[in-house]
């Protein structure tokens, strides 16, 4: 009874020092939608319909706390604080909402200890342009010429954004969705969209679809998709401009990994994140994505088409599109100081001669924003298992096919010197 007593106490301290290491290590995730939000502006909407909206979503971790704080105001952004585990976030709405930059900056404030690498992702704008020359990059005809019939800007500041929900099936997640709606028999009927739909989760895993890009508890999992939008040109393309703003005094970069194996993406064999600190990335924030969207909701392999980031630019080129954003809201004018360190490129959809947006009228895209070292595809538990038997099976039948011919041989050779042994007996006893 004695030993029984005592393997159940330690089967339960280890479970205890189990828990604790678990907890220590993981992140408790909270999400608010418009946090504290005290104008008409998040509840009711605007005059045209739009809605000012904000996601907090809160990961709280053993040595520090990081904030994401998610906007469509101005335009679509995503603010990474990191802070000490017991900090919060203030939200002057009244002053977030303001046309006035002066009276914008610094309504995010941060109650806490800020800690190093805070970080932003923002994006900017919508480009359209005519690819005539099927090149399925913008590279080639957007030059900041505002007045070339080559491309169009669609400002992400004038789309009406619906009021911010979270995503089914996910506490920890907010869409920002914009719907351009058509009348149909005194009806109005959604007709095409655009949307960013953001999942944050507690532990460590993959999407359920394509491109099953890995998700853990410090990083927020982002899907943007154009739907059956209406199209300028006979062969238009979508871009979508993005800028990285770091608070190290590295130069944001993109890298790009190869990998021997492509089990989670069929066909992709590439991997690319944009850090804030490439010279340490453990200690920086990143954008990372695969060269791959799709052009169907079932985002099979056939429907993959490519993705294509332009030369990096200097970030402080789009200052009219930051000042507008909630990074300016927290860093108020750092962000256009030496503190600050910003670089920009635009993210192409479409691969030469798949037919354009107009073939199929959808794109989705995946990516992590997140803080730390980005993960890597790594090759599977499943798939070493699998090259190891191909491998290990045919040593195995060497070897076995071995001692047999071995121990046949042996006794072949027993069995003839008994036969002799046998013959020479006989002839002495005749």
């Amino acid at each position: 009874m004695a030993s029984a007593c005592i393997v159940k106490m330690k089967f339960v301290s280890v479970l205890l020092v189990f828990s604790y290491f678990a907890t220590a290590n993981g992140r408790k995730i909270t999400t608010v939608l418009n946090p504290d939000c005290d104008v008409p502006e998040c509840t009711a909407g605007y005059k045209n319909g739009s809605y000012a909206n904000i996601a907090h979503i809160k990961a709280v971790g053993s040595e520090d706390t990081l904030h994401y704080v998610i906007s469509t105001i101005g335009v679509p952004s995503v603010l990474v604080i990191r802070s000490d585990p017991t900090s919060s976030l203030n939200f002057n709405w009244t002053n977030l909402l303001s046309d006035n930059a002066t009276e914008r900056s610094g309504s995010i404030t941060l109650n806490g200890k800020a800690l190093k690498n805070s970080f932003a992702v923002v994006f900017t704008e919508l480009i359209e342009y005519n690819d005539v020359d099927d090149k399925a990059t913008i590279a080639s005809y957007f030059h900041g010429d505002t007045k070339s019939t080559n491309y169009t800007i669609h400002d992400f500041g004038e789309m009406m954004w619906s009021q911010v929900v979270t995503a089914p099936g996910n506490k920890n997640s907010a869409v920002f969705n914009y719907t351009i709606f058509k009348n149909d028999s005194n009806v109005e009927k959604p007709e095409a969209s655009l949307s960013f739909t953001f999942n944050a989760y507690d532990n460590t895993g993959r999407q359920s679809v394509l491109p099953k890009m890995e998700y853990n508890m410090n990083n927020t999992l982002l899907d943007l998709l154009l739907n059956n939008l209406t199209v300028l040109y006979e062969k238009s393309r979508f871009s979508v401009g993005v800028v990285m703003i770091g608070t190290s005094q590295d130069k944001p970069d993109i890298t790009e990994t190869r990998s021997l194996d492509d089990e989670y993406t069929p066909g992709v064999f590439k991997m690319f994140d944009w850090s804030t600190k490439p010279s340490s990335k453990e200690d920086g924030g990143y954008l990372e994505w695969k060269p791959i969207c799709y052009t169907s909701s079932s985002r099979n392999r056939l429907s993959g088409t490519y993705v294509n980031s332009d030369d990096r630019t200097d970030g402080m080129h789009q200052k009219h599109y930051l000042e507008r954003s909630v990074a300016y809201s927290y860093f108020g004018d750092k962000l256009f100081s030496t503190e600050v360190v910003t670089s920009g490129t635009n993210m192409s959809f479409g691969l030469t001669q798949d037919g354009f947006y107009v073939k199929k009228n959808y794109t989705v895209w995946s990516a992590t924003i997140g803080h730390g070292a980005p993960p890597q595809d790594a090759i599977s538990i499943l798939v070493i298992g699998v090259i190891s038997a191909g491998l290990g099976l045919p040593v195995v039948i060497i070897l076995f096919g071995g001692i047999f011919v071995i121990v046949k041989k042996h006794m072949a050779k027993k069995d003839q010197v008994m036969r002799n042994f046998s013959n020479s007996y006989s002839q002495i006893n005749s």
